[in-house]
């Protein structure tokens, strides 16, 4: 998969997402699930979508439909959050979308 770029991240677009981020967790109920591994302060973007990509597989997870459903609950909050439609995050400084190969 390669990363495709929309455009230059702001620092809006961070501010935007931490915050989403932390409402979509106490929402539904993940908080002690993320903070159980240890992330670093101020990696809770990260965290969630470790956390969502590590309980989609089934052999991680007992209930990995709803894990599927909040993955794509959570894409839908960083599409309105960076205010484009195929945002799928941002990474190395860019707001962007994964493309297969």
């Amino acid at each position: 998969m390669a990363w495709s770029t929309i455009r230059k991240a702001t620092a809006e677009d961070y501010e935007k997402l931490e915050k989403r981020a932390a409402a979509f967790i106490e929402r539904h109920d993940l908080r002690t699930m993320i903070e159980a591994p240890g992330y670093p302060e101020g990696e809770i973007v990260w965290a969630l979508e470790d956390h969502l990509s590590y309980y989609a597989d089934e052999a991680n997870n007992p209930s990995p439909e709803h894990t599927r459903y909040l993955r794509q609950l959570w894409k839908r909050v960083v599409i309105r959050a960076l205010r484009h439609p195929w945002a799928d995050g941002i990474s190395h400084g860019y707001v962007g979308y994964w493309v297969d190969d």
